[in-house]
């Protein structure tokens, strides 16, 4: 059977009315069960209000879902880790978040203070998962649609690596597109849930630029629903290794003709990609090796001076 990638326009529409027909046209019922411990995983991968909008995971496209789930099951978790350097309630606070978890009576878990357990994943070795995604019935992730300066495109799949509760999760970056397909294949989301409202195009994951797309897409296929996206906002998938070793694993569904788009005709845009840099090809090279990244990449104070550094090499054109 083909993979189906619910489309809808909030040009069009309400978002509460997309997210409502992406899961109709998801069956969504089959797959949270009554009574179901479901656990949302949003993006949110910047503090600040000043991109908050267009960096997160909305807070509008995160109460629509939770007010159809609420429908079948209040056992409903919103969860994400730590970033590098920042703290995730951060992220929580700048997109408004409190409102749509006391409103809904929703549970917020930073998963990176929550109590986590080992797994039995190779590439995880001394790391741990959060019990609350470990015990839950359904996890239902919901990317932000933006360009990565490291692995081209972040969605659906690339999501996962949120799920990961400690900070310094850059030190399993040597094995990234590896990882986050071995996160999808242990974790499995039951739906995937696309905002693509306002979206990021450049110097993408957070210093990227607006774009008002005013698209939302669902699939049960984490694959299927990122080389859709990629497609429509003119993306080439083959430069996602990531998806690419996903669809090549069995996790989803990679060619155009093994995919159906379903839900509404939407416009056809395009997103400038993000221009993979010398200095961070050079920078994620270097995360192989583990004195690099502990002492340094994860100091503050010389990371913040590498980044001065690479700012005046990319004003002058030398990044």
């Amino acid at each position: 059977m083909k993979s189906k990638v619910a489309v809808f326009s909030t040009r069009t529409r309400q978002v509460l009315e997309c997210v409502s027909k992406i899961l109709e046209e998801l069956e969504w019922k089959d797959h949270v069960r009554e009574g179901a411990r479901v656990v949302i995983k949003p993006n949110l991968s910047w503090p600040g209000k000043d991109r908050a909008a267009y960096a997160n995971t909305s807070p509008e496209v995160l109460d629509a879902l939770i007010k159809v789930l609420l429908e079948r099951t209040d056992r409903i978790i919103i969860g994400e880790s730590d970033g590098t350097r920042f703290s995730v309630d951060d992220c929580f606070t700048a997109s408004g978040y409190a409102d749509v978890v006391s409103n809904n009576r929703v549970r917020w878990v930073n998963f990176s203070k929550a109590p986590s357990r080992p797994v039995d994943l190779p590439m995880l070795e001394g790391f741990e998962l959060p019990i609350d995604l470990l015990n839950c019935d359904a996890l239902i992730t919901v990317p932000k649609l933006k360009t990565h300066a490291l692995t081209y495109f972040t969605g659906a799949l690339k999501n996962q690596w949120g799920c990961i509760p400690r900070y310094d999760r850059i030190l399993l970056h040597k094995q990234l597109d590896e990882l986050i397909v071995e996160l999808n294949s242990f974790l499995k989301p039951a739906l995937c849930i696309m905002d693509g409202v306002l979206a990021m195009e450049g110097r993408g994951p957070v210093n990227g630029r607006k774009v008002e797309l005013g698209l939302l897409l669902g699939s049960r296929d984490p694959v299927a629903l990122d080389v859709s996206a990629m497609r429509l906002v003119g993306l080439d998938p083959q430069n996602a290794r990531h998806v690419v070793l996903a669809a090549e694993k069995g996790l989803g569904s990679f060619a155009g003709e093994d995919v159906v788009l379903s839900g509404e005709e939407v416009p056809r845009l395009r997103l400038e990609p993000a221009k993979l840099e010398r200095t961070v090809r050079l920078m994620n090279s270097l995360t192989r090796y583990h004195f690099f990244t502990k002492y340094i990449l994860l100091n503050n104070t010389i990371f913040k001076i590498g980044k001065g550094s690479v700012g005046v090499l990319r004003r002058l054109g030398l990044s």
